[in-house]
Order: structure tokens, then C-alpha cells, then sequence
């Protein structure tokens, strides 16, 4: 999932109201946006600090606390709520993230801004007990009881490495790096059999900070499924694409030599609602100067209608409206190679950047 920058307003008065409080002794700011009077009664930032303190572990009295809260809607009549926090005390500051939708916890990350964050909990040095005893901790604080089953997944492990289990209705896959481990457990559709990316738990464990649970990514009950049936066959799908592609490929007089169909779930008129769709992907056999390779169509599986289509480029998606007529003659060999050295380029930039950003500010992005 990707998450919203905070601060942004989607149609809302930018109405902020300031209120210092004093709890636990320490100092406590908070500036919200007026909630309209039908979600005033989910708080938001408190929901926060709670989760920062039972489940998390964190000392918050420890610290003078500074808490910003942004709300939006999404389609449709949803309610998301994005809540930052920043912890300042003389030898630490930690700023975290957390966000709700529809008042439920839907996920979290920390920055370590300065010193040892300081905790209430010590989390044991087994990282699959300091996981086990996270979500136990999420369970009964708030009532996540779907996380059970995933506990009892962790406890048949013997240790901690890099490994994907096939549990029937989800898998469990968890990569494990030299300072940083991550688990994260997805549903598996059992009539369509692929995993369902939006609809996961997934977790960001700091091996280098005593396993502190650094992020949470809980989609699992906020993505609901519409429907799994698929009355669109592979070759349907394919033959949708085409036609819809058709007089695209016509124009640039473009041979496709490679077809890929895959089945995904997507939302549709619901933000998280999942439906069943075909990404259909055509390979041209020759790269335009435009960098323009092929076309991609998404077809709804259940309807046959045409969810989305645009071509497919070298330096992303472009309208159709910038594309040029003339052509590179390279064979299909070629393309791939390039687009293979584009995603490395672009994997570089990418990780430079970020390491640019952190160092100058911690952004508010789950991921």
C-alpha cells in the first residue's frame, strides 16, 4: 500500500485549532483539523498514543509531546485519518506515524531521530518472540484477534531467516537483512489462488535497536472482497486488450510479439473493496523514440469491462497525446536488456534520493 503525504487536505477547511495539554507530566500539543460532528467521536490522537504506548512500548511520559493530525475522506464516505508524532526529551527524539481509517488502526512507522528511544517494555532478543509478544500485545489492545492465527504461524518456525510458507488461505514471507528484518503475511484468494497484495499485516522489525517493530502495515480487515468470481477467461482478456489497443497499434504500424496476462484484485467504485482484473500486458517488437514498447490494459474479470489502458514506456506511462511517430528498430532482446539497465538506473536514483531525504528530514510515508 502506498501511503498519503501528510498535510495534504482533499476538499476540507484547513481549519487547525491549538490545544496544550498536560498528561502524565509531560507537555502535550496537539493541532487537529475540525472534525465534522459525525467522526468527532474517534480520537484520533489519543488512538495514537495509545498504540505508541501498550503495543509499541514506548515511554511517552518520558517525553514533551507535539501531535498533528490530518483528516480526509476517500471514496467512498471514507474517513483517514493520518496522525504525527513527535517525541522530544533532552537524550531522544523519536517522531512516528500512525494512521486510522473509519477508526480503525490501519498502520505505523518510527523515526529515530536522536539517542535510545526511551521504552516502558524490554523486547526480548529472540526476534520471533519480540514479534510474538507484538502482536499479542496488538491483539488485546485492539481486539486484532485475526492476528492469533499468525502468531501460531511464527511459533512453528525455528528461527528466524528468509523463507515464504504457503499456509492455504495467506503466505508468510519474511526476508531478513543484516540490521533489519521484515514479515509479512498476505491472503491468498482460495477460488483464484493469487495472492491479494492490498489485504496484509505486514511488519518492519530493527534488529540493530533491540527488535523494536520500527513499522506495521495492517490491511488485513480494512480490504474487503466484492467478489472472486471471474466470468473473463485469459483469452478473453487478451482479446479485450487487443481491441482496445488496436487502433494505437494501427497508428504506429507497431507488431506485437509477446503477450502477458496475470490476475489481480483491485478496488472499484470502493476504495477497499477488491475485484477480480486482468493486466494485460503487449509486447511490441521494437522500442519507439518516444520510449514507448508496448501497451498495458487492465479488463474487470467479472464484467469484461476496461478498467484502464495506456502504452507502456521507458520513462513511465505517457498519453497517448505525446507519443511520436518514429521508431528505433531493435529486436524484442533489446528491449528487454534496456528496460532491465532503466530499472537499475532508476532503482540507484531511487535509493539516492531517499538517502538524501532522510538525512535532511524524516518524511511522513509509511512506505
Amino acid at each position: 500500500m502506498r501511503w498519503p503525504t501528510l498535510y495534504r487536505l482533499y476538499g476540507l477547511a484547513a481549519v487547525l485549532v491549538s490545544i496544550t495539554l498536560l498528561s502524565c507530566g509531560c507537555c502535550i500539543t496537539l493541532v487537529a483539523h475540525a472534525l465534522r460532528p459525525a467522526e468527532a467521536g474517534f480520537d484520533a490522537a489519543g488512538e495514537a498514543l495509545r498504540f505508541l504506548e501498550q503495543v509499541v512500548g514506548l515511554n511517552v511520559s518520558a517525553y514533551d509531546v507535539s501531535i498533528y493530525v490530518n483528516e480526509y475522506t476517500v471514496p467512498v464516505s471514507h474517513v483517514r485519518q493520518e496522525v504525527d508524532v513527535i517525541l522530544n526529551a533532552t537524550n531522544s527524539e523519536v517522531h512516528a506515524f500512525v494512521e486510522f481509517v473509519d477508526g480503525r488502526f490501519v498502520g505505523h512507522i518510527l523515526w529515530i531521530i536522536r539517542g535510545a528511544p526511551s521504552m516502558s517494555l524490554e523486547y526480548p532478543p529472540d526476534v520471533l518472540s519480540a514479534v510474538e509478544d507484538f502482536l499479542d500485545r496488538y491483539v488485546n489492545a485492539f481486539d486484532a484477534a485475526y492476528c492469533t492465527e499468525f502468531i501460531e504461524t511464527l511459533q512453528e518456525l525455528p528461527n528466524l531467516e528468509n523463507t515464504t510458507l504457503d499456509k492455504g488461505n495467506y503466505t508468510l514471507k519474511i526476508e531478513v537483512y543484516s540490521e533489519r528484518a521484515s514479515l509479512t503475511w498476505t491472503y491468498k484468494s482460495p477460488s483464484l489462488g493469487i495472492e491479494v497484495e492490498r489485504k496484509q499485516l505486514s511488519l518492519g522489525v530493527m534488529l540493530d535497536v533491540g527488535n523494536l517493530v520500527r513499522s506495521m502495515i495492517d490491511e488485513w480487515e480494512l480490504y474487503k472482497i466484492g467478489s472472486e468470481e471471474v466470468r473473463v477467461s485469459r483469452e478473453e482478456a487478451i482479446e479485450i486488450a487487443y481491441e482496445t489497443a488496436r487502433s494505437f497499434i494501427e497508428e504506429r504500424g507497431a507488431t506485437v510479439v509477446e503477450e502477458r496476462a496475470s490476475l489481480h484484485m483491485k478496488p472499484r467504485n470502493d476504495n477497499y473493496t477488491l475485484y477480480p482484473v486482468w493486466f494485460v500486458e503487449l509486447y511490441f517488437d521494437r522500442i519507439y523514440e518516444d520510449g514507448i514498447y508496448g501497451y498495458e490494459v487492465w479488463v474487470w474479470a467479472d464484467t469484461g469491462e476496461v478498467m484502464y489502458d495506456v502504452p507502456m514506456g521507458m520513462f513511465g506511462q505517457v498519453s497517448p497525446s505525446q507519443h511520436l511517430s518514429g521508431a528505433i528498430l531493435l529486436p524484442v532482446e533489446g528491449v528487454v536488456a534496456l528496460i532491465a539497465v532503466a530499472l537499475a538506473v532508476g532503482t540507484v536514483m531511487t535509493l539516492h534520493r531517499r538517502r538524501k531525504v532522510m538525512a535532511r528530514k524524516p518524511r511522513r510515508r509509511m512506505r
